[in-house]
């Protein structure tokens, strides 16, 4: 038994370029895409996913939930690892906080299973799964992924901010360089008075330097 599926133009057509680079049916298409979407995402439901969230908080850099909020928006105030207050909404994907009509100015922290991006309608994500970390390892032949922790990861979005890093993963290289030439850099590769200034102070926050 088949019945139809109502869908967007434009969804359409992204179907119809995709099945055709893989010469497959809709219906084959779409099973594959199921298939990929529960591999790789290890919740059934944002109640599952908040379950596990709340006794995993380290991984984002949380310390503890201050406040668990049923039936209104954001669902959790939580306290960070360097004691700061944020109002955060869980979802299981970064699109769902516009489905579900949320709004931005409500919330200081998105937290998903899975995002396209790092921040959402202005909002910062913290995600489980990355597309652009997913890309880099699947993509980026020469290069190797190292494992850190979550809470170090999430510390380090904070120390780069407003610097001339644009990612986490820049900041660490930039860093581990640094390091391996005796903090003889390139000229090119240095980093302004400011910047330093900047990133110390951060890690001097954090409890990372005296």
């Amino acid at each position: 038994m088949k019945t139809t599926i109502q869908l967007s133009d434009a969804l359409r057509k992204k179907l119809k370029l995709l099945a055709a680079s893989r010469d497959l049916p809709y219906e084959d298409l779409l099973n594959d895409l199921i298939d990929v979407f529960k591999a790789n995402i290890p919740f059934e439901s944002e109640e599952q996913f908040a379950r596990w969230f709340e006794n995993n908080l380290n991984k984002f850099g949380f310390s503890k939930i201050l406040e668990k909020r049923k039936n209104t928006s954001p669902d959790y105030l939580i306290e960070t690892m360097n004691g700061k207050k944020v109002n955060v909404e869980l979802e299981m994907t970064s699109k769902d906080f516009d489905r579900h009509g949320h709004d931005p100015k409500d919330v200081d922290i998105i937290v998903t299973v899975y995002s396209t991006q790092r921040k959402f309608r202005g909002v910062p994500v913290l995600s489980l799964i990355d597309s652009e970390d997913v890309k880099n390892r699947v993509l980026r032949e020469k290069k190797t992924t190292i494992k850190i922790p979550r809470e170090l990861y999430n510390s380090l979005l904070t120390v780069i901010k407003n610097t001339g890093f644009s990612s986490v993963t820049e900041f660490i290289v930039y860093a581990m360089r640094n390091i391996a030439s005796g903090g003889r850099l390139k000229e090119e590769d240095r980093l302004t008075d400011e910047e330093v200034r900047k990133v110390r102070e951060r890690l001097r926050k954090l409890g990372y330097i005296d």
